[in-house]
């Protein structure tokens, strides 16, 4: 029979052995030009995925208040923990909305906003003392 470990001796050996004299290599320089592209190009890394993962999620997910759809949230105003009153614009029309826990109700439908309006308005509130 021969024997399991007859490789362990010359191994043994070869771990006891004093490491072998290297010749001594001079520091690497800290602020090489290696070292500033390789962080130049790590960041440029990083700020490529933050834009990337910006583009996808204003691309993929919705994002409230944001569409450019047929209906816009024009703005709203909380009464209570579960209660809203909003208003929303659906093809150039507004409409307050009540909005509570499974019910939506529409509670007034108020003039469509006109800024050019608004600015005649002003100017005619404002009387020709003003306008000169």
């Amino acid at each position: 029979m021969r024997p399991r470990y007859r490789h362990l001796p010359p191994l043994a050996a070869l771990l006891a052995a004093p490491p072998l004299a290297a010749a001594p290599q001079a520091a690497p320089a800290v602020l090489g030009s290696g070292n500033l592209l390789e962080t130049a190009g790590g960041l440029a890394v990083v700020l490529g995925l933050l834009l990337g993962l910006a583009w996808v999620v204003k691309r993929y997910l919705a994002v409230p208040g944001a569409s450019k759809g047929r209906i816009q949230v024009v703005g709203g105003v909380s009464l209570g923990p579960r209660e809203r009153a909003v208003i929303v614009e659906v093809e150039g029309e507004r409409l307050l909305l009540g909005v509570a826990q499974g019910n939506v109700r529409m509670l007034h439908r108020l003039p469509a906003s006109d800024a050019g309006a608004f600015s005649e308005a002003l100017a005619q509130a404002a009387g020709p003392e003003e306008a000169a």
